[in-house]
């Protein structure tokens, strides 16, 4: 039987709307492949407007989810690729209508 074992990245804070974040920009070295078969994103219940997740060219009008105050998402391969498997989340980005939004990220890292 398939265990989680979720890690916690913590708080990701888009500290410029309109300038993408990467999604592993807390972290030592935040362009590391970092292989995941699933990721839980959590918009700050204070958030005032949209944080939007998405690729390097995440935008307002191009995201792959949009997360209101308090939402949460999970996001999985089959989700985003339409296959199922592993992708690497330092390839995702976020950013947000308002500076200072911020999102929780957790992201399994069992293997297998």
């Amino acid at each position: 039987m398939f265990k989680r074992k979720p890690n916690c990245i913590g708080q990701v804070i888009v500290t410029t709307a309109g300038t993408s974040v990467r999604a592993t920009s807390t972290l030592s070295n935040p362009a590391a492949d970092l292989p995941t078969p699933w990721i839980f994103i959590q918009a700050a219940e204070d958030n005032t407007g949209v944080v939007y997740v998405g690729t390097a060219a995440v935008t307002d009008t191009n995201y792959i989810v949009a997360l209101g105050p308090g939402e949460g998402m999970e996001l999985t391969p089959t989700q985003i690729k339409g296959t199922e498997g592993e992708y690497f989340l330092n390839d995702f980005y976020l950013d947000a209508e308002t500076s200072g939004n911020s999102v929780q990220i957790t992201y399994d890292v069992s293997r297998g």
